[in-house]
């Protein structure tokens, strides 16, 4: 299972902040966290991680991972708060044209 949520402004609507979350069985994941730029550092991230992980809980998800894009110090930061521990590092690859 696949899900994203979104937080928006009140008034105008705009996305504030993005982020998914997929299961299956007992094992998570937590994926694309962004926030907009004009909102960060007023707890948004930490608000999406924490409604996340009580959804995968929800699904009794006991295993959960999650990525940090490479200096990513604000994102390190919050996944070491949140009881995280880093057990692997990993290299992206792209494919930029349409034979996948």
């Amino acid at each position: 299972v696949i899900r994203f949520i979104m937080i928006r402004d009140q008034s105008t609507r705009a996305p504030l902040a993005i982020g998914g979350m997929a299961w299956e069985g007992a094992f998570g994941c937590l994926f694309g966290l962004g926030v907009h730029h004009t909102h960060r550092r007023q707890g948004l991230g930490r608000l999406m991680v924490a409604w996340r992980l009580r959804e995968l809980a929800k699904q009794n998800v006991r295993h959960v991972v999650t990525g940090v894009m490479a200096e990513n110090d604000a994102s390190y930061k919050l996944q070491i708060e949140r009881g995280y521990r880093q057990f692997a590092s990993a290299e992206c690859w792209l494919k930029t044209d349409s034979n996948f």
